[in-house]
């Protein structure tokens, strides 16, 4: 995987979780 992809993933992923806690 590369870099990118994984930093992009990663910061979907944590605004999801953030997102869902706020909810």
């Amino acid at each position: 995987m590369r870099a990118k992809e994984y930093g992009k993933n990663r910061a979907s992923k944590a605004k999801r979780e953030k997102n869902a806690s706020l909810a």
